[in-house]
């Protein structure tokens, strides 16, 4: 894979270069400054992984809006505080907490879902409420929490 992306490199590298000498000379070196870039190889690999990036997130973003979890996001992401609290309490690290904190979240979500009694931005809604709610709750009853509210809330 390595291979095919260094020749898939190569041949845009080449490409690029030789448009490049092509439109020095259009346009009184306008060109020149747009395309100055595309002469250094880490903005072309750069450039080919944004590419990639793109396309991805564009198929799996309308595969997740299609199935009516376009809130999935934006909910585990305020899902997660709870698990970092849990965390920081017990004196675990704190990545392992959140991230498991986060997949029993998602978990939950996938179960509610699966019940077809609520729909699955409904489940979101309830499991991210839940958990940060949660979060607060026990920021607040343990004083053991040496950080502030604040501090834990927004870095």
């Amino acid at each position: 894979m390595v291979r095919k992306f260094e020749l898939l490199s190569m041949k845009v590298a080449s490409l690029s270069s030789r448009c490049y000498k092509t439109l020095i000379n259009y346009n009184g070196g306008t060109i020149l400054v747009l395309l100055e870039p595309l002469q250094y190889d880490f903005f072309l690999k750069a450039m080919i992984c944004a590419m990639l990036v793109g396309m991805l997130c564009g198929v799996i973003g309308v595969y997740v809006v299609l199935r009516g979890m376009s809130y999935i996001g934006h909910g585990l992401s305020h899902a997660i505080f709870g698990g970092a609290v849990v965390s920081s309490l017990m004196s675990i690290n704190f990545f392992i907490g959140a991230g498991l904190w986060g997949f029993v979240s998602a978990l939950l979500i996938n179960l509610a879902t699966k019940k077809r009694t609520i729909s699955a931005d409904a489940a979101i809604g309830i499991i991210t409420t839940a958990s940060f709610a949660l979060g607060i709750a026990i920021i607040s009853r343990f004083k053991t929490f040496t950080r502030g509210f604040d501090a834990a809330l927004f870095g």
